[in-house]
């Protein structure tokens, strides 16, 4: 369908051009007739020779062009000038690929087309050599000229060697880049020149073809040498040479049919900062070769540490052999197995993962209990600490006794004296703290004893049980500070008779009032309670006499004591009762 479109639209093109030279003609013949002149075809690259000099008016034309070229222009002559009908520029003829040559190149010159008049001139690569006469090849009207040019390979001579030599690769007709390698026949021998040598682009050998001679080495050229001992060497002689004074040698050079085994240097002594995983800083920072003496501060990353050192961070220095005070390392802080903490199988339950953080359970030998129920590893060690600690036992508390051994704390296996006290059996026995449970062994209690009396349990004071010598017993006792006997220093000492105390002591603050005093006269009245300060008490007197004051009052501590006096009254009466009696 677009092809049809084409065709029509250049159809109906052709017919407006047609109509428009007929229009000319026509024209032609109604008006004056001027010639067109062959200079004003200003036309390039257009062939000459083929017109005339002018042309008349009305005059069709077709204009070719020059030899290489390829095109025309369709002109008419109208009014003494030129005009253009139909036409296609003319332009240089193409040649098409000139064509490759094998192990060749070739570069244009002339332009940078392959168009009439271009020249392509041909260039063997590297190794090969042009075996044609002409290496050019010119763009004419007709096509290419001459033929492609042909790079032949380069050859180098036949190789010839002396006895003992062995040579292999292709020594007859080697090509460029062929390889010949050499050995001797006797290993005791080595080569006097290169063991390789090629074929080169001007096909020629690299190098001279070696003969085999007795093996030996002639000292290298070392930089910063002191002294080299020998000139010459023979196999598997060691070089021996003394570098200066802050070098040193960079190993065991032997000689041998190859030559030193090693190159031979002498290397300023140096200590190297190499990559050290886990590490966070150095300082100097950036520095990774130190001279001797020259010092450094390594700084671990968090929960590493400095080899076995458990420190972050350290100084080292660069000794004089080149080798650093201590391996820089920075090991991931782990816990060690711990060691003389009374521990039952550690290395059993403290094996594999160490790191911090990590937990194990654990059990502590015979005698010893854990602090806790797993052990935690952290930057100190393991924690809690210590892990194990020696079963103890609580203060024995057992009824009416006493403990007759003074310590302060009680662990698994201590044995201690206890004593009942005096009236209770029996009167003394052995415990023993238990290795697994925290508890007293061969505990007995403490019961009364026929015919005695039970302890006495004094409140803000101090009871001292005796036995005494003939089996009695009894009681000794003191108030504590601030405090005094409710019966003042009446009884120190309280006896047990048939198996009841004879009295029961009591402590009472020192601004109380305890019993009461002995006032002449006066009727004593028996009291239990202890009275504070201003507290007063009714008093009264034997017959016929009277209390002055009537009351009885605690004043700071002490019974203000009342007086008992005679009354009048009751004296008559009493001495009238008296002379009843005695009549």
């Amino acid at each position: 369908m677009l092809q049809s479109s084409t065709q029509l639209r250049s159809r109906m093109q052709m017919a407006i051009k047609n109509f428009m030279v007929a229009l000319l003609v026509c024209s032609f013949t109604l008006t004056q007739s001027k010639e067109c002149q062959q200079s004003q075809i200003t036309y390039e690259n257009i062939k000459r020779s083929d017109l005339k000099q002018q042309y008349n008016e009305g005059e069709i034309i077709r204009v070719t062009c020059a030899t290489g070229y390829v095109g025309f222009h369709k002109i008419a002559c109208f009014d003494g000038t030129w005009t253009s009908i139909s036409e296609r520029e003319c332009k240089k003829k193409p040649c098409g690929h000139p064509g490759d040559t094998a192990n060749g190149d070739f570069k244009l010159i002339g332009d940078n087309e392959f168009v009439f008049g271009v020249t392509v001139e041909y260039s063997c690569r590297t190794g090969y050599i042009m075996a044609s006469r002409e290496r050019r090849r010119n763009c004419r009207a007709q096509g290419w000229d001459n033929a492609i040019p042909v790079c032949e390979v380069v050859k180098c001579p036949a190789i010839k060697t002396s006895e003992g030599v062995i040579a292999m690769g292709n020594i007859d007709e080697a090509s460029f880049d062929d390889v010949i390698h050499f050995e001797c026949t006797s290993p005791r021998k080595m080569l006097d020149g290169a063991k390789n040598i090629h074929c080169t682009k001007d096909g020629t050998w690299s190098e001279p073809v070696p003969n085999c001679i007795e093996i030996t080495c002639v000292p290298p050229d070392i930089a910063f040498v002191d002294i080299i001992n020998k000139k010459i060497y023979k196999e598997d002689e060691l070089l021996q040479y003394t570098c200066l004074n802050g070098y040193k040698q960079s190993g065991n050079s032997k000689c041998g049919k190859n030559g030193w085994s090693m190159k031979p240097e002498c290397e300023e002594i140096t200590c190297v900062l190499g990559f050290i995983s886990g590490l966070k800083s150095t300082s100097p920072s950036g520095k990774n070769i130190f001279k001797p003496k020259e010092r450094l501060t390594v700084t671990c990353e968090d929960k590493h540490w400095f080899g076995g050192t458990k420190q972050t961070s350290v100084t080292i220095q660069c000794n004089d052999n080149g080798e650093w005070g201590t391996s820089i390392i920075c090991n991931e802080m782990t816990c060690d197995v711990p060691k003389d903490e009374y521990l039952y199988s550690p290395y059993v339950y403290f094996s594999g993962d160490k790191r911090l953080g990590v937990t194990k359970e654990y059990h502590c030998t015979d005698g010893y209990e854990h602090t806790a129920s797993y052990a935690t590893c952290k930057v100190n060690g393991w924690s809690p600490q210590p892990l194990c600690t020696k079963i103890k036992c609580p203060k024995p508390v057992i009824e009416n006794a006493m403990i007759l051994t003074t310590q302060v704390t009680y662990e698994a296996g201590d044995r201690i004296r206890m004593q009942c006290l005096p009236g209770y059996e029996p009167e003394s026995f052995v415990i023993t703290c238990s290795r697994y449970n925290k508890q007293w062994q061969n505990k007995q209690k403490c019961t009364i004893a026929e015919g005695a009396c039970g302890r006495i349990i004094l409140i803000n004071g101090f009871i001292n049980n005796i036995r005494g010598n003939d089996g009695s017993q009894y009681a000794s006792y003191s108030c504590d500070k601030g405090y005094k006997p409710f019966h003042e220093e009446l009884w120190k000492t309280v006896i047990c008779q048939n198996g009841i105390w004879n009295s029961m002591p009591q402590c009472i603050r020192k601004d109380e009032c305890g019993s009461l005093p002995s006032v002449e006269h006066g009727k004593q009245i028996q009291i239990n309670e202890a009275h504070q300060h201003g507290q007063s008490l009714k008093f009264e007197c034997d017959f016929g006499y009277k209390s002055r004051p009537s009351s009885i009052t605690c004043l700071n501590g002490q019974w203000d004591k009342p007086v008992c006096e005679d009354n009048d009254e009751h004296r008559t009466l009493r001495e009238r009762t008296l002379n009843r009696r005695t009549t």
